[in-house]
């Protein structure tokens, strides 16, 4: 079975997609822009209205589990520049 996903680079979107349950499958650096990261998690049928959501501001999560979000995925990606810097 095919596993359709979704890529972003927005930090911030990312973060609520998983506050509504999708998942990170992993973080790809960008092909042109090394220092960019994509953010690559399972899609879903209600991926489009949860953007949607989050543009229009009419998204409703915990705040505290969105900021942990955010805080988890800021922490990855310090992580992922740190390897970075590692292999030059």
């Amino acid at each position: 079975m095919n596993e359709t996903i979704y890529s972003s680079t927005d930090l911030y979107s990312v973060a609520y997609l998983m506050c509504k349950g999708m998942s990170l499958l992993e973080l790809k650096p960008d092909s042109q822009n090394p220092s960019r990261y994509h953010f690559i998690i399972r899609d879903n049928q209600y991926r489009k209205r949860y953007i949607e959501e989050y543009f229009s501001g009419d998204g409703i999560v915990i705040a505290v589990e969105y900021k942990n979000r955010i805080i988890n995925l800021k922490s990855l990606l310090h992580n992922q520049n740190k390897e970075g810097e590692e292999k030059k």
